[in-house]
């Protein structure tokens, strides 16, 4: 195919990106770069070849708790999404039973149709802390069952800090257990977008997590309120004490009525400023350039943009099946139950799920990102396209300057080397 690789010239210089490949070259004669990067193949229809064969194979397994939270924060999809369905949250907490049945269904089942050499457990929420005696016994339970099976495994629990306590602290030590506290800042800013956050009570935790040495990192979601103060805010949480890593998540729209583009680019177009100066010379990771930057060095070729897409699922508190907990709420996308019907092979969701990426989507077929975004997020296609099976806009947004950015970052970083 002629529209492999793309163009991008600096002075004398020409530089070759080859969107299927990932692979870039760099040289004064254009022609040079095209002998270098072409592969004569279709590398688009071998590429949707690939992705058509995919089965639904899951290694990631999110249990939730509970869907209630303690806090009101003003950016949550799952809150906004339940605030206008008939669920009553309240009572909306996973028993005991039904945990085991979740946990043994996945490390006796769905594990022994994956290759993967190790299994990840994120108990998320809601505030799962709230369903404080199911997480404890899920912990122990998972732990039981994968001792038995010899692989690895990591657990994490997705929690805003609030309700921790030095038995539970201690309890995650024991097991090992990575927390991701959500925080976006100091208190000021944490406060005004997460509401009902005592910020004193957090504080004492986290120092109470850094003496026990639990293993923990923060969850930073982006928003108009804490853009324009990024940097203080990020500087002011690395100076914790044992501080794994910061991961930025870019906020999800809550309603496609409601969306605002404007604010959308404004977020894309700052951040991308901050990614190219800041972020990455202090080991921030964020779930949007970060993602791209590490396909794009590692030449990571692939046909899906999210685990979500093929090797994760999530159970809900009555034991629904769904591959996305960013869909928690929405039964439409939570089509299977552990009880009575979890052959992922035999749910239209997840054989239809499975296939979509930039390779069966039109509006990627010619596009130069095809090969790091991947079609995006299927959440926010569902908001913005009215199903699941559309093009994250975020990416087509930004991704043509995103390459070419990176593409003369990786030229200058060449160069450095060879003086």
């Amino acid at each position: 195919m002629d529209n492999q690789i793309f163009y991008f010239k600096k002075g004398k210089i020409w530089a070759g990106f080859n969107r299927f490949t990932l692979k870039t070259a760099y040289s004064k004669n254009k022609n040079q770069i095209y002998d270098k990067l072409y592969v004569n193949k279709n590398l688009f229809q071998e590429g949707k070849d690939k992705l058509n064969k995919y089965k639904f194979r899951p290694h990631i397994f999110y249990l939730i708790p509970t869907l209630d939270c303690n806090l009101n924060c003003n950016y949550c999809f799952i809150k906004n999404r339940l605030q206008k369905s008939s669920i009553n949250i309240k009572n909306y907490f996973m028993s005991t039973s039904t945990a085991k049945k979740a946990i043994n269904l996945f490390l006796n089942y769905y594990a022994n149709k994956s290759n993967s050499k190790g299994f990840i457990l994120n108990i998320y929420g809601g505030e799962p802390l709230l369903n404080w005696p199911v997480v404890k016994i899920s912990i122990i339970y998972w732990n039981k069952l994968i001792n038995l099976k010899n692989k690895g495994s990591t657990i994490n629990i997705i929690t805003n800090g609030i309700l921790l306590n030095e038995d539970m602290i201690l309890f995650f030590k024991k097991y090992n257990v990575n927390l991701s506290i959500s925080v976006d800042g100091d208190e000021f800013v944490s406060e005004k977008n997460r509401l009902g956050l005592n910020y004193n009570i957090l504080l004492k935790n986290i120092n109470l997590l850094i003496k026990c040495g639990v293993n923990y990192t923060f969850s930073f979601t982006l928003n108009l309120q804490n853009i324009d103060c990024f940097k203080s805010q990020i500087k002011y949480l690395l100076n914790f004490k044992n501080l794994n890593k910061i991961f930025i998540n870019f906020p999800l729209p809550l309603d496609v009525i409601n969306f605002d583009y404007t604010n959308l680019d404004y977020l894309l177009n700052k951040y991308f400023e901050l990614f190219k100066t800041f972020t990455r010379k202090h080991g921030v990771f964020d779930n949007f350039y970060s993602i791209l930057l590490y396909r794009f060095i590692n030449q990571k070729i692939g046909y899906h943009h999210c685990p979500c897409n093929k090797c994760q699922i999530v159970v809900d508190p009555t034991g629904n099946i769904g591959p996305c907990q960013s869909f928690l709420g929405d039964l439409n996308y939570f089509p299977g139950n552990i009880y009575n019907n979890y052959d992922l092979d035999k749910i239209d969701l997840f054989k239809n799920w499975v296939r979509i990426g930039s390779y069966v989507l039109p509006e990627c077929k010619n596009c130069i990102g095809i090969g790091l975004c991947r079609g995006g997020c299927r959440y926010v296609s569902q908001k913005i396209n009215h199903c699941p099976d559309g093009v994250d806009i975020r990416f087509c947004k930004i991704i043509y300057k995103f390459i070419e950015f990176i593409v003369w970052e990786t030229y200058t970083l060449i160069e450095s080397d060879l003086k």
